[in-house]
């Protein structure tokens, strides 16, 4: 399986990490960031109770579907297992966006490419506040209770892997300065129907190239057309590199 088409930037410069004027995200994210910026306000402290006055028909449902990022999650578990690109994958040609090392790169990554795919900028200011946006929606999922956590059992899995519990992830991600990973990643590709790439430089992965090799693929069944009621949806595609940061990966 290979998805070779990444978000597309147009005249961006994306080498120096240059921009041109901000604006608007698109319609519904930009929704969904006004929405979470009070849970980031809280920083967890109230999320409940925020949740609690928020008009939704779910009490148990996390704020980011009840407001529908993606579609929402009603009831069955949710497959959210990366699926690992073949060792003999095809490196690839990109320019990188770098991205900000401030323990948000993997959201502000995310953020910036969304954003891309819709032909839209961000700001720096919009780029921080969206980016913890996205930290509490993929944090409720698997902290709110174990119900949800059960809808995203593969995340749950892999968090107990490496944290030991749930209760220890659930304080750590709290700070702003926690860097998201696989679990996360996997939570936010189905929130948002949105598949994601993440490549490692070819050099890091193989020793020798100056290419881009796919590592992990998150919610590719989003990449697909749907009886061709939707179209395929090109996947966001982060750089993993130097062993704790991403970037962005641009056409």
């Amino acid at each position: 399986m290979r998805l070779t088409t990444c978000a597309a930037t147009g005249a961006l410069e994306a080498e120096s990490g240059e921009r041109s004027a901000p604006t608007r995200v698109g319609s519904r994210f930009a929704h969904a960031v006004s929405v979470f910026a009070v849970a980031s306000r809280a920083r967890f402290g109230s999320v409940a109770n925020e949740a609690a006055k928020a008009p939704a028909p779910d009490a148990g449902l996390p704020l980011a579907q009840k407001i529908s990022i993606g579609t929402p999650v009603t009831g069955k578990k949710v497959k959210t297992g990366p699926v690992m690109a073949s060792r003999n994958a095809k490196a690839e040609r990109f320019k990188v966006f770098q991205v900000m090392g401030d323990g948000r790169c993997m959201f502000r990554a995310l953020v910036i490419g969304l954003a891309l795919s819709k032909g839209k900028f961000v700001s720096k200011r919009s780029e921080e506040s969206e980016a913890d946006t996205l930290r509490v929606a993929a944090a409720e999922a698997l902290c709110r209770s174990s119900r949800i956590q059960d809808r995203y059992a593969d995340s749950a899995f892999t968090v107990k892997a490496e944290y030991g519990t749930v209760d220890n992830y659930c304080e750590l991600v709290k700070t702003p300065d926690f860097w998201g990973g696989n679990a996360e990643l996997m939570v936010l590709s189905e929130m948002l129907e949105q598949p994601i790439v993440v490549y490692r430089p070819e050099r890091e992965a193989r020793g020798k190239g100056k290419g881009f090799v796919p590592y992990v693929y998150y919610g590719a069944e989003h990449a697909r057309a749907s009886g061709g009621a939707k179209k395929p949806k090109k996947p966001v595609c982060l750089l993993y590199s130097r062993g704790n940061h991403y970037d962005l990966l641009v056409k």
